[in-house]
């Protein structure tokens, strides 16, 4: 379970200095503290001073970053305060309540992200509150650098944190952090090798937070690891290269089993398991790069360079490898057709419920919900759920997997009751077994938040989506992927609730930060770019959401084709804002794609093929009584 730490609350104005708090905010958790902060947009609605209170009660210390810009303005002047802006309050009240509290003048020549959008007597009001901050004495410090911000926290006399070093934890709990910290590293997805490296950070950042532990210290250790694995020559290369991985040398590992897999491909020693396997370690790690045709490449190799009837294991491993890398790489129908062979021989052969047989088989249920085959996804997923609780039990991390695997399926049919209960029943079985604060536990509480939403209750699935987005900001960082989706779906919440106002501002937020982190062309980033047209169209922005639309349709159809169901989603959307324009024609023909795709994996009843429907007729109807041109 995850060790309590003290929670430092850092109060600053968002737009003119993001990074900054970013950048103290990970200065913290290395320190073994929780940063937490809130952002405060001008079209938030509700009792902001409320939130700001529970967020200031909820912390141990504050720190302020008192910068130039004043900020979002109170809609009228407080009783206690007089004339402030929000982030003013946030000190105010912190030290109303006797909160410890530190403040950083942020001097002009600290960098910061921006603030021309203020008038001169805004300027003037934060003018004045830095010098009030300056009459409060020792409480205060000035910095001019990042490199002096940092400094300064750390000289900062804040709560005591319960922090260890890796050394001094018992020797069952070290082995209980390697094996959650492995385990954690071999699921890491990468891409670009800046990705990698940022993805490396954030799993090494969750575990040393979840189990209170010194990151420094701890990266201390898995260093020293590849010191050992290399000084013994007898160490197999197998372990070298997990060692390498878990000290983030993920270039190294893979030039390190590329080498010796080539080695024995001159040697000629044909069907070595040590080179099959080096040629599935090399697949992997390649494919953690995002580096797909060579990570196919090598995939394709390994199991050629077995005997499928000498040594059955280390081929059907390598082929699975070689599926997921299809999978992965686009090649959807050649990982179904690969799956689909490997499932029959590996049941002849191991048995139907070989735990090498359950991975192919849950692998077969993805690639069917990846094509849109929803029916068959649903039907291999409770079957799977059945045999997993069988052979592995209830808490095991392939039986949680494929349950949520199949609320998920349960979902996107729109069966939001049976996905809910499934959503539940697995987030519970998490927060026992893994801690509320693993990212598969905070992946679970994300997808029922989607299904409670979208049966309606709006304010029970924002809290939810809440709790998340500020785990995943503390724990992970505020640029992590996973943060950024988990606020894409906070901001879906306030496009339920018809704020449309406030999730257009979001969503484009949301974008412009999955651009830079992701790429435009990222599956995450088209979502996003697609509530956004979403939030526009809602507000009659007809122009701007068609042009949205239309980019988001374009790239899925040239990324999945233009059967697959999220295309007829696009499709659909783009329909509609230009039924809005009155460009009838084009709209037609759009719907009819929509509604013909989905009629081949949607349920007659489920709510967008009825929406379809509906639409396709209102569509004719309107057509027919159009006067000729």
């Amino acid at each position: 379970m995850t060790t309590k730490l003290p929670v430092i609350f850092i109060s600053s104005v968002s737009k003119e200095l993001r990074s900054t708090r970013n950048h103290v905010a990970n200065t913290l958790t290395d320190m073994g503290y929780d940063p937490s902060y809130e952002d405060i947009a001008p079209v938030d609605q509700g009792d902001l001073l409320g939130v700001l209170r529970k967020w200031i009660d909820q912390s141990d210390a504050v720190i302020q970053l008192v910068g130039h810009c004043y900020g979002l303005a109170l809609q009228e002047d407080h009783p206690q305060f007089g004339p402030c802006s929000h982030t003013q309050y946030e000190a105010h009240y912190a030290r109303q309540q006797g909160k410890k509290i530190y403040y950083l003048l942020i001097d002009p020549d600290h960098p910061i992200d921006g603030c021309g959008c203020e008038s001169a007597s805004l300027h003037d009001l934060q003018a004045q509150y830095r010098q009030l901050v300056r009459g409060y004495g020792h409480l205060y410090h000035n910095s001019d650098s990042l490199t002096r911000t940092e400094s300064l926290v750390h000289k900062m006399n804040l709560p005591p944190s319960p922090i260890r070093d890796f050394p001094d934890v018992e020797p069952e709990e070290q082995k209980k952090i390697r094996a959650d910290f492995h385990q954690r590293i071999e699921n890491i997805k990468g891409g670009t090798p800046q990705k990698l490296s940022a993805d490396y950070d954030a799993v090494l950042r969750q575990v040393t937070h979840t189990y209170a532990i010194r990151r420094k210290s701890f990266s201390t250790i898995l260093n020293e690891d590849v010191d050992t694995a290399f000084s013994d020559a007898s160490t197999p290369l197998k372990d070298r290269v997990r060692a390498l991985k878990a000290a983030g040398k993920f270039t190294r590992a893979r030039d390190e089993a590329l080498k010796r897999a080539r080695r024995l491909e001159i040697e000629r020693q044909r069907n070595s398991k040590e080179e099959v396997e080096l040629w599935t370690e090399v697949a992997r790690t390649t494919l953690a790069f995002g580096v797909y045709d060579k990570a196919l490449e090598y995939a394709t190799k390994a199991p050629s360079q077995t005997d499928r009837q000498a040594d059955f294991p280390t081929w059907s491993a390598a082929r699975h490898q070689q599926g997921q890398v299809l999978g992965i790489h686009r090649f959807p129908e050649e990982a179904r057709a690969l799956f689909e062979e490997l499932v029959k021989l590996q049941e002849e052969e191991l048995g139907l419920n070989d735990p090498a047989v359950l991975k192919s088989r849950i692998n077969l249920a993805l690639i069917h919900y990846k094509l849109g085959h929803y029916d068959i996804a649903e039907q291999l997923g409770r079957a799977l759920v059945v045999d997993c609780q069988s052979v592995y039990g209830p808490g095991h991390h392939d039986t949680l997997m494929i349950r949520g695997n199949l609320a998920n399926v349960l979902y996107t049919q729109g069966k939001y009751d049976e996905a809910e209960h499934e959503h539940r029943e697995v987030l519970k079985i998490m927060e026992r077994v893994l801690g509320a604060e693993h990212p598969d536990t905070l992946k679970s509480k994300m997808n029922l938040a989607n299904a409670i939403n979208d049966l309606g209750r709006h304010v029970e699935a924002e809290k939810l989506h809440q709790t998340v987005w500020e785990t995943n900001k503390r724990v992970l960082g505020p640029d992590h992927p996973e943060t950024l989706k988990s606020w894409d779906n906070l901001a879906i919440v306030q496009y339920s609730q018809r704020n449309f106002a406030k999730a257009e501002h979001e969503h484009g937020q949301i974008l412009k930060d999955y651009e830079r982190v992701l790429g435009a062309e990222h599956p995450n980033a088209l979502n996003s770019c697609g509530n956004l047209a979403e939030a526009l169209y809602n507000q009659g922005k007809h122009v701007e959401a068609e042009k949205l639309y239309r980019e988001v349709l374009l790239l899925r159809e040239r990324v999945l084709g233009k059967q697959h169901p999220n295309v007829a989603l696009s499709g659909f959307n783009l329909a509609l804002c230009l039924e809005a324009q009155q460009k009838l024609p084009e709209a037609l023909a759009l719907m009819q794609r929509a509604e013909q795709v989905w009629e081949k994996v949607l349920a007659a009843d489920h709510p967008r093929r009825q929406a379809a429907t509906a639409a396709r007729e209102r569509l004719e109807a309107a057509l027919k009584q159009e006067p000729p041109k």
